[in-house]
């Protein structure tokens, strides 16, 4: 169940410290208060607080050895609606901790407020049956015995005898009316019991019964009544006889004390003497209380500045460990020392303070040294694998961009064998070209010779140079053809070698930056 009243805000706390600060202060609580100490009390303090509240319900309570357990068990007692816990009881002063603990002491306080007004209002309204009467005389009687004056004492006795026998009076003639009504009605039922309608006597029976165990109750309580103030009347003269011994005893020893103040010696010197030794016990009276005030104060003012230091500590160690978590400073990668600190800065006293001290001479700081020395051999190695892979990173830069300059070195020679083949193949086209001009012409040459039969002679010359120029041009073709498959398979190799230069340099760069990564990582 979650607490609806607003806990946390400033106002609130502050209603609840000055309701805690009047309660205390009517109750004449014995230890230091203030408004100051309740923003952040001790435990110690809290601890003293609770005691008070808890001894006004049981002024016998104390706690145990285990605080944080009583204080939760009292609450659950008393059906506090909402939990508190054993957290908040061991850190008392926190932020986190004191507004839901300052809410459930708010309540505490209200409900023995409550409880106080409801005693007093129970006590006004409670039936006496006759002690008021009686304590009344007892007090005026006493204070009549004590004064010495019988005459008053006597005449009050006797107004209270006279009141008991007039009480008696009045109950014995009530009890005789309720005995006479008793007798009549006894008659009367005998004389219904003889009559004719049956039904309706029966019911007059019924109600005269009835009204006669009303009535013997009424005389069975006046009976006791009577009894009671006979007791009553017997204890008090029991009181009185023991209050006149009481009262003779304090005048024998009145009448001592004066004889030994009349028969003592003391001179005009000795009374100035003792108002001197009293004016002085005084001063040292007042000069102890103003220091025990001002140490007081100073000793409020230190608590306050070691709680503050306290705060300081505690964030300082959430910072230590925030820091160790970054680093992963553990006992798996602390090489088994736990560099973890775990205090409570408002518990323990110096006894943990030594403690702590001990552990961050012997363990902490040692295990720090050393963690910075691996720390500082690893970045050392770590550098110089970045230098030789920056080394490596450079001859391998070196050598791409000679294998970029050889590569270019190759794409110009091959643009300039294209070009020579370009030009070659043109010259051979145009050869071939040429020499196919000159074959048809000899064709033509030829078949014009076939046509003239004068010239037959000139036939097998025609014929035998075509021959040649058809074997010529063959070869020339094939020449072309060798040339230009050469030029080819010579490119493609060169860009065989270029390409795998190329994939060597790029594999040797990505080796070089996956080892750098590492050594970074």
């Amino acid at each position: 169940m979650t607490d609806p009243r607003p806990i946390g805000e400033r106002n609130f706390m502050q209603m609840c410290i000055r309701l805690l600060i009047e309660f205390l202060s009517d109750r004449h609580y014995d230890h230091p208060l203030s408004q100051q100490l309740l923003y952040k009390p001790m435990k110690k303090d809290f601890v003293n607080i609770m005691q008070f509240l808890f001894r006004q319900l049981d002024p016998n309570f104390l706690f145990s050895t285990k605080i944080e357990e009583d204080v939760g068990n009292c609450f659950r007692t008393l059906k506090y609606p909402f939990p508190i816990s054993k957290t908040a009881l061991a850190a008392v002063g926190t932020l986190h901790s004191w507004p839901p603990l300052l809410a459930a002491i708010s309540w505490l306080i209200e409900l023995l407020t409550y409880d106080s007004i409801v005693q007093e209002e129970g006590g006004d309204d409670a039936d006496d049956n006759g002690d008021k009467e009686m304590f009344e005389y007892l007090t005026v009687a006493y204070k009549a015995f004590l004064s010495g004056n019988d005459d008053e004492y006597d005449l009050m006795t006797r107004k209270m005898e006279e009141s008991f026998d007039a009480q008696n009076r009045k109950i014995q003639q009530e009890t005789d009316v309720v005995q006479r009504e008793n007798d009549d009605l006894r008659r009367q039922i005998e004389e219904l019991e003889t009559g004719q309608s049956l039904p309706s006597l029966n019911n007059k029976k019924r109600d005269y019964t009835h009204d006669r165990d009303k009535l013997k109750a009424l005389v069975q309580k006046l009976e006791i009544n009577k009894e009671k103030y006979h007791d009553s009347i017997r204890m008090m003269e029991q009181k009185l006889a023991r209050a006149h011994h009481e009262y003779e005893a304090y005048q024998a020893k009145a009448a001592e004390l004066q004889h030994r103040i009349d028969t003592q010696e003391l001179s005009a010197d000795d009374l100035e003497r003792m108002q001197r030794e009293r004016a002085r016990l005084q001063e040292l009276l007042a000069t102890v209380d103003a220091r025990f005030k001002g140490i007081q104060a100073s000793h409020w003012q230190k608590e306050t500045a070691i709680s503050e230091q306290m705060d300081r500590v505690e964030e300082a160690v959430k910072e230590y460990m925030t820091l160790c978590r970054r680093l992963k400073l553990d006992e798996k990668h602390g090489s088994g020392i736990d560099f973890g600190i775990s205090i409570d800065a408002h518990s323990g006293g110096a006894q943990a303070a030594t403690a702590l001290m001990l552990h961050l001479k012997k363990t902490i700081v040692p295990g720090l040294q050393h963690f910075r020395r691996q720390r500082i051999e690893r970045l050392d190695r770590v550098l110089d694998r970045v230098v030789e892979a920056k080394v490596m990173t450079g001859q391998a830069t070196s050598e791409m961009n000679d294998a970029v300059e050889a590569a270019r070195g190759i794409d110009g020679q091959e643009r300039k064998l294209e070009e020579a083949i370009r030009k070659e193949q043109e010259a051979m086209d145009a050869a071939l070209e040429l020499k196919s001009r000159e074959i048809e012409e000899m064709e033509l040459e030829l078949e014009r010779l076939q046509n003239d039969d004068d010239v037959s002679t000139g036939v097998g010359k025609a014929e035998k140079l075509l021959r040649e120029a058809r074997a010529a041009y063959a070869e020339m073709t094939e020449q072309y053809e060798r040339e230009i498959d050469s030029r080819l398979r010579f490119i493609q190799h060169a860009i065989a070698m270029c390409i795998a230069f190329k994939e060597r340099v790029v594999s040797q760069l990505g080796d070089a930056e996956r080892a750098v990564r590492r050594m970074d990582e």
